[in-house]
């Protein structure tokens, strides 16, 4: 193999280095569990620690874990059907690129169409809110399984097929950052797979279960909550829309697939997304006409600049010399962030973050607020981004924040999260 192919040892370590990461194995799943037994106390603060505590025995039921793998391999089946088209990703380091199947929408399509078939036969989707608990268990423990088993893969990959960023040689902070790039098993690529379905639309998927719980306490759905589940669905079908705008994150250009990730997309996006429909569920918040007005006019603001800010980062990074997103003057110039372009166009680049203050049952982009445009400054500008921030990490680079900070202490009934999340999926890292 040329030198030039294999990848280098990983000198900048990033969290905090080893320690760092081995916090994190910890503090992530932590944080998923105390976020959810705060939500069922009656003062839902974070500032008070929720108790009593359930038993362990209680928290692990492994008709909850047949029922999360059945779900796996239901969304694996899906994406290998031969729906949709196939393209190629960006040029890797031994200059090949990889084919993907673009058919995360039809999935979406057919897995409503099946559980609305299923729910008319008598399936109980509440069974979702009454075991969600047990359900995040589950999906941790699947999660650590399936990152062990990557991580033994990766020792049987070509050198360059690993990761950048995780080929530290550390064992604790390769496993933690992932140190295989696309760890596949045939043409079926795990990372890719792992990225949108599972976590996405079983995002949605339990945000339907809150709102049937809902109807089952009170009759019918709230206001707050039906918000909740068009404005987060709508999230949901703009990203499987643009799946292949996903192709070009650093999710898949340039993160390995260790537990970081495995983790973000199997248990923090669907059970930290859907805080705010199990919220609603044990406090019910009551919205007036004009206030959902309100929140409708501000969802939809919210999504154009949403939409608008990665369709530019989209096409800039598979043509920095798009005219869309340049003016014609720019000159291409050789900077460390050539990784981003295979065309070897580099940019100097900020990274201006989108800090919105969202509120639960009134933004379905909570998730969002730690949301990167990575953009040349004569690039056309983005409108109502708020904060800023130069690249201080390798540019291009996405800096990825664990900060999640449900603002629940000022009001006990308050709908209002501030979320910075570390993973972006759907082309928006």
């Amino acid at each position: 193999m040329s030198d030039k192919h294999r990848v280098p040892r990983t000198k900048e370590l990033e969290f905090g280095g080893t320690l760092g990461a081995a916090v994190l194995l910890f503090l992530m799943p932590t944080t998923v569990f105390y976020l959810l037994l705060t939500c069922v106390t009656e003062q839902a603060s974070v500032l008070t620690i929720p108790g009593p505590l359930p038993a362990l025995s209680t928290l692990w039921n492994p008709n909850t874990v047949l029922l999360l793998l059945a779900w796996i391999f239901f969304q694996a089946v899906l994406y290998l059907l031969p729906l949709g088209k196939v393209t190629e990703g960006t040029e890797l380091r031994d200059q090949t690129k990889l084919q993907y199947r673009i058919n995360a929408f039809q999935a979406l399509i057919i897995t409503v169409v099946l559980v609305g078939v299923a729910m008319a036969c008598g399936l109980r989707l509440s069974y979702i809110y009454d075991h969600f608990l047990q359900l995040a268990v589950s999906a941790s423990a699947i999660s650590l399984i399936l990152s062990i088993l990557l991580y033994i893969k990766s020792f049987y990959a070509e050198e360059s097929a690993l990761a950048t960023g995780g080929n530290s040689g550390n064992p604790m902070y390769d496993f933690f950052i992932g140190h295989e790039l696309n760890p596949r098993l045939g043409t079926f690529d795990l990372k890719y797979f792992c990225e949108l379905r599972p976590g996405l639309i079983g995002w949605a998927l339990i945000n339907l279960a809150m709102l049937v719980k809902e109807m089952e306490l009170r009759g019918s759905p709230s206001l707050a909550m039906i918000l909740v589940n068009a404005f987060q669905l709508l999230y949901v079908v703009d990203a499987l829309w643009n799946e292949e705008a996903i192709l070009t994150t650093m999710d898949i250009v340039n993160d390995g697939f260790g537990f970081m990730l495995v983790f973000g997309d199997l248990a923090w996006v669907p059970f930290t997304y859907s805080l705010q429909a199990f919220f609603l569920v044990n406090h019910p918040h009551k919205l007036s006409a004009l206030s959902a007005i309100g929140i409708i006019v501000l969802n939809t603001l919210g999504y154009a600049i949403f939409r608008g800010a990665n369709s530019q980062k989209n096409t800039f990074r598979r043509n920095p010399m798009d005219p869309r997103v340049v003016d014609g003057k720019l000159k291409p110039r050789s900077l460390r962030d050539n990784f981003l372009f295979p065309q070897g166009c580099g940019r100097k680049t900020l990274e201006l973050e989108e800090a919105t203050l969202p509120l639960l049952a009134k933004d379905p982009h909570f998730e969002r607020s730690g949301d990167y445009l990575h953009c040349h400054r004569k690039a056309p500008p983005s409108v109502g981004l708020v904060g800023f921030r130069p690249s201080s990490q390798l540019p291009g680079r996405p800096y990825h924040g664990l900060g999640l900070v449900p603002a629940l202490w000022r009001d006990p009934h308050s709908t209002l999260f501030l979320c910075h999340l570390f993973h972006c999926p759907a082309g928006s890292s």
